[in-house]
């Protein structure tokens, strides 16, 4: 917020004297990532790790299956709803018992609920990465990367088995994390032909309710906050995708 406002009203040359980037730039960030895969073993390793990874999955849950086919459309709808301040700390504690965030967690339980109600093992969701470098946290800039989460819950396994098995990919994916969805599904197609580029319908997102408005000054606006989201934005990418703030 603070970067926005600095460029809006003082020009994006100003960023650089009053957030100390040390002279780096989103050029600079790009050009390092080409730079990291244009390496072919670099390379090869992400994409052996991501095709093994993925190997034998379910990219899209069928929320249709022995139904009858429905015209479908981008139009979306939003629930909201709030966890009491019991439950969350009670969520939280069983997290850290397991070893693991709140995010793993809670996608270990989406997991199970989208096996409950379309029986479906084998799944793939997509969900949104902070890749921003310690050297560029002052930079103004979308550092995000969308991934793939392949789930597989086995008959026998517990529920403590599929945390770890969520918890040990993530840990697993962490020095590939940063390279672009669009190389992943590339090597996808490479060994599949019929792979669609969008290959998951399902995301699972976490963020931090820690917004504000104070940083954010522009000389001749006013701004004010969107109370209601969903009279603004209703289109939709995914087919489902559960959003929840800390």
């Amino acid at each position: 917020m603070q970067a926005l406002s600095i460029a809006y009203n003082e020009g994006a040359a100003a960023l650089v004297q009053k957030l100390h980037n040390n002279g780096l730039d989103i050029g600079d960030y790009i050009k390092a990532v080409e730079q990291k895969y244009a390496d072919l073993q670099k390379a090869a390793a992400a994409e052996e790790f991501w095709l093994k990874n993925l190997a034998k999955s379910n990219f899209k849950i069928d929320f249709i299956h022995n139904r009858k086919q429905q015209e479908t459309n981008n139009q979306g709808k939003r629930i909201h709803f709030e966890l009491t301040q019991l439950s969350t700390e009670k969520l939280q504690k069983t997290a850290r018992k397991l070893g693991t965030t709140t995010f793993t967690f809670i996608s270990a339980i989406f997991s199970v609920l989208l096996y409950r109600y379309f029986g479906q093992s084998n799944m793939t969701m997509g969900y949104p990465v902070n890749i921003r470098p310690t050297e560029y946290q002052n930079l103004f800039g979308f550092f995000i990367n969308h991934l793939p989460l392949a789930v597989k819950i086995k008959p026998q396994a517990t529920f403590d088995q599929l945390v770890a098995d969520i918890n040990a990919q993530r840990k697993a994916a962490k020095p590939y994390q940063d390279i672009p969805l669009m190389k992943i599904t590339q090597a996808l197609k490479s060994v599949n032909k019929r792979f669609n580029n969008r290959f998951f319908n399902v995301s699972i997102a976490e963020t931090a309710n820690n917004f504000s408005l104070q940083y954010l000054d522009f000389e001749d606006l006013q701004v004010a906050e969107i109370n209601d989201f969903d009279d603004y934005y209703n289109e939709v990418i995914d087919d489902l995708a559960l959003i929840f703030e800390r």
